[in-house]
């Protein structure tokens, strides 16, 4: 890893230790996730792309783009859990 460097995404520094991601080493991994799949609420269906009767949500307010972006890994990372009756 290079020198500590500031996220493309966040603008927070990408430290040694933090995950970073394979295709795109400029990017915390969660930031990554965030800037390619859009908001918590792009990834769960209820953003203006899907919702259209004015309760669209994209992330909550108040929140800053680093903890965006973890909702959207942390959101990525329980769809891909095994569940029953899922392969």
């Amino acid at each position: 890893m290079k020198t500590p460097f500031r996220c493309a995404w966040c603008g927070d520094q990408v430290l040694p230790g933090d995950l970073q991601h394979a295709l795109l080493p400029d990017y915390h991994y969660a930031c990554a996730l965030r800037a390619t799949l859009g908001s918590i609420g792009h990834a769960q269906g209820t953003c203006s792309c899907y919702v259209k009767d004015g309760t669209a949500e994209d992330d909550p307010p108040g929140i800053t783009r680093r903890q965006a972006a973890q909702l959207v890994a942390d959101y990525v990372r329980q769809q891909q859990q095994p569940r029953s009756g899922r392969n």
